[in-house]
């Protein structure tokens, strides 16, 4: 699970993430799981038009990947990580114009320093691949952001971006039904997860990165 220092957990996000790891950690559409309560809609032609959706608390599928507390899965992030060495070793454009990700990456000169969007073009170039979120109960978290000085974020730290959530904010449940949300927040589907998370999916991984 990837952790960045300034970033406070709930006291009962190890539980949630045992469950969900058990209940959809074999599933081919899901590239891992977030602790993050997300509120980036990235598309830049529904931007201001939707919201990452509440989805009645219950768990769902977003193609938007998670910045803090993510917990990717084994086989995705091996081919993620072959990818973006390739990528960074070769300046492979990752380039992905109609999400507002690509501008901010493209202002940075460290580029390894913000691995989500060498992410994004990855699952831009692999259609199946969602992340799994949660929103608690009372805007509440599985991870807060305290956002303090430092790569990405200058001056002082408002505290957290969200209250943690307590036990009683938490749907601790799997449902077999999971919605999936597109990069604009609209509903894409809602997938049984027998009907579609057990179909072989093939993902592409340093097929998106020559080295000559």
């Amino acid at each position: 699970i990837i952790f960045e220092d300034d970033v406070e957990v709930s006291p009962h996000w190890y539980t949630w993430l045992q469950i969900m790891y058990g209940a959809y950690g074999n599933r081919s559409d899901v590239a891992g799981i977030a602790l993050q309560r997300q509120w980036l809609v990235p598309s830049l032609e529904r931007r201001g038009v939707n919201k990452v959706p509440m989805n009645r608390h219950r768990p769902f599928l977003y193609k938007m990947v998670a910045s803090i507390g993510f917990a990717p899965l084994a086989g995705p992030w091996k081919q993620f990580v072959e990818f973006a060495n390739c990528a960074i070793e070769t300046n492979t454009s990752v380039a992905t114009p109609s999400l507002i990700t690509s501008g901010w990456y493209e202002k940075i000169k460290n580029k390894a320093s913000m691995w989500t969007q060498l992410f994004i073009y990855f699952c831009t170039h692999n259609d199946h691949l969602y992340t799994l979120y949660l929103t608690p109960k009372k805007q509440r978290t599985l991870a807060a952001h305290w956002k303090e000085r430092g790569e990405h974020h200058s001056g002082k730290s408002k505290g957290r971006d969200f209250r943690l959530a307590r036990e009683e904010d938490i749907l601790f449940e799997a449902p077999a039904v999971l919605n999936r949300f597109d990069w604009g927040a609209d509903l894409v589907s809602a997938e049984g997860a027998a009907a579609h998370g057990n179909v072989d999916h093939p993902t592409e991984g340093l097929s998106l990165c020559r080295r000559t």
